[in-house]
């Protein structure tokens, strides 16, 4: 699969915390507060380093922070952690029938389950015919008359006509990932729990300790998966809190990891996190748009040939409902022409760049899947929409402002 031809960096498990999912759905979304649509991105391991304890344990914090990290990126507005859309390696894979999560309610999605792909992403692009050709790629395979290799590289017919990597449709926006660069917590008589640039903090000690502040210092960046090159990078997020809260260590008698589950410690790493994700923000909003404006920055690219969907009348794009997507909205499209150091998606991505100096058309989406969605385009200029075309915003639908209250004024 493409994922792998590309070296890219090892996922973190998804881990099983209440609440993990959906979070902060009790809340209202202000209606004056503009939409903007959520990046895909695929997480690398947050590396850090494990931390003794008072009473001699030795606790795994590198996974304590993947797994608060994982829940802080889900609920970030800005960031979505896409599921694999259909493909034909996916198909020729599970037998020629999509594994698919069942259709749920729209209002509900949820990332599908490893190894599934959203029955609402296959709903919808079968409504438009947009998976005729990739069964028809899956059949070729299983049938053994073109490789997986062939598949990927997106030479796929006799004529090598040009036809879409599997690397442009498999993979997202951007990799994020990081460090915890030092996470100290202190309380009385100078005991501390943790590791700074000098090393471990000095923790021996039995009984009850009160703590009084704690420190975390986190570094995270994003890479292009294509060109495998830095695109932002966060300085280091110092974040330093008072707490106060006391634990009884006793030799022998493991806290475990409950201790920065179960403790003020919690929001204490959380926060310093969503300072880290809202800095990497900034920095693509001061890099990559002229407006310093998050929907400038978004992008997407066509994932299925329009040549089979009523004369080139529609496309599908990745990102859907889970990235904020809706009905209505209009993006620009663009071809570009990708340059590869060697054979596509086995290789690195040298550059990628416009074909033409304006967008070629643009297309308003009529059907949203979790992570796909098909669009009508309407045509600029005499030039066909080539698979792996860019998709950039143009305009999104607002939500109808909430009138005030009648009952407010009587």
């Amino acid at each position: 699969m493409a994922r792998k031809t590309l070296g890219l960096k090892s996922m973190i498990p998804i881990f099983v915390i209440a609440g993990l999912s959906m979070g902060n759905e009790g809340c209202e979304e202000q209606q004056d507060k503009p939409r903007v649509l959520k990046m895909d991105i695929e997480i690398g391991t947050l590396k850090g380093r494990v931390v003794k304890m008072p009473n001699g344990e030795t606790v795994d914090f590198p996974y304590v922070a993947n797994s608060l990290f994982y829940r802080q990126v889900i609920n970030h507005d800005h960031f979505v952690i896409g599921n694999p859309v259909p493909t034909s390696l996916m198909l020729a894979s599970q037998g020629g029938q999509f594994k698919a999560q069942g259709i749920t309610d729209a209002s509900s999605a949820e990332a599908a389950p490893s190894g599934l792909v959203s029955g609402r992403d296959v709903a919808v692009l079968e409504q438009y015919s947009l998976l005729r050709q990739t069964r028809l790629e899956g059949q070729s395979l299983m049938q053994g008359r073109v490789s997986e290799r062939e598949v990927v590289e997106g030479k796929t017919t006799a004529a090598e006509v040009s036809k879409l990597p599997a690397c442009l449709y498999d993979l997202p926006q951007s990799l994020l990932g990081g460090e915890v660069i030092s996470f100290q917590m202190t309380g009385g008589g100078g005991i501390g729990i943790g590791y700074g640039p000098g090393g471990d903090l000095p923790g021996s000690a039995a009984g009850r300790i009160d703590f009084q502040s704690s420190k975390l210092e986190l570094g995270l960046r994003t890479d292009d998966p294509l060109t495998q090159q830095a695109i932002a990078i966060g300085d280091g997020i110092a974040r330093q809190s008072q707490v106060q809260f006391g634990l009884d260590f006793v030799p022998g008698i493991p806290i475990g990891i409950s201790f920065f589950y179960n403790t003020p410690i919690t929001d204490v790493i959380r926060n310093a996190m969503d300072d880290g994700l809202n800095q990497i923000v900034d920095r693509y909003k001061n890099l990559l748009s002229t407006n310093k404006d998050w929907n400038e920055v978004w992008e997407s690219r066509v994932i299925y040939d329009p040549e089979i969907v009523n004369n080139d009348t529609h496309i599908a794009f990745r990102g859907g409902y889970r990235a904020g997507v809706k009905i209505g909205d209009t993006f620009q499209v663009t071809n570009l022409h990708y340059a590869w150091e060697g054979a596509a998606c086995y290789t690195r991505l040298k550059y990628k760049i416009p074909l033409t100096v304006s967008p070629i058309a643009e297309a308003t989406v009529v059907s949203v899947g979790d992570n796909v969605s098909v669009a009508i385009v309407k045509y600029l200029m005499e030039q066909k929409i080539q698979p792996g075309a860019q998709i950039k915003v143009l305009k999104l639908v607002e939500p109808a402002k909430k009138a005030a209250s009648s009952n407010e004024s009587k």
